[in-house]
């Protein structure tokens, strides 16, 4: 008798974000939510995800999630310019900002450079980023 194999093809999803516990509180979240067939990295800023991804050029995220931040000296390659070197090593991969400002000007600018989704970092982050992931799937 054949056995039956489960062919599982995971698709990456990563979460830059300088606050480590929510980064993983958030992939933790995703996991749940999604399953077995993602792998969520968490990076601590946009300089560690991109040696990530410069260094290993076959793992391409299908979602990144970039936390933008007002202050440019805590992560300075944020917003725009994350957008920017994602969309460029990646092209086909949504981009979604968070900010706990919801007038963020310059993430506003971000979705004007291709981010695909806004979601306001409050008391519903989790369930907001899901449903934004799920929508980019």
């Amino acid at each position: 008798m054949e056995a039956l194999v489960k062919v599982v093809s995971k698709f990456y999803i990563y979460i830059i974000d300088k606050d480590h516990y929510n980064g993983v509180s958030v992939k933790t979240s995703l996991e749940k939510a999604l399953g077995e067939e993602i792998a969520v990295k968490v990076f601590p800023n946009a300089e560690a995800c991109q040696q990530q991804m410069n260094a290993v050029k076959e793992e391409r995220p299908v979602v990144a999630i970039v936390e933008y931040t007002e202050n440019k000296r805590i992560n300075r390659e944020t917003g725009e310019h994350m957008v920017d070197f994602i969309k460029r090593m990646s092209p086909d991969t949504a981009v979604i900002i968070f900010s706990e400002r919801s007038n963020s000007e310059s993430a506003l600018q971000a979705l004007a450079h291709g981010a695909h989704d806004f979601v306001i970092k409050d008391q519903f982050l989790h369930e907001h980023i899901i449903s934004a992931v799920k929508k980019c799937l």
